[in-house]
């Protein structure tokens, strides 16, 4: 039987670890890093992103992304794996 864990984002700045929770714990926090990131994305995608985070959309829909920030600045991207 295959053990189930649930989902923690490890937010890291200039290497060192900033923010650490559930993408839902981490989204609560509005001046957040993670926050910023996922605000980053856009609206839309934003939408979507706190939507699988609340638990209102189906996991099984989409490819988990990476989200990076820089060093120096909250500048972000959103990149996704193809199928």
């Amino acid at each position: 039987m295959a053990s189930t864990f649930p989902p923690q984002v490890l937010v890291l700045d200039k290497g060192l670890v900033a923010e650490f929770g559930s993408p839902g714990d981490l989204l609560s926090k509005p001046t957040g890093i993670f926050t910023q990131m996922v605000n980053d994305t856009g609206e839309a995608t934003a939408k979507f992103l706190k939507g699988v985070a609340a638990g209102n959309v189906s996991k099984s829909r989409f490819v988990v992304g990476v989200l990076f920030s820089t060093a120096s600045s909250l500048s972000s991207r959103w990149t996704c794996p193809s199928r």
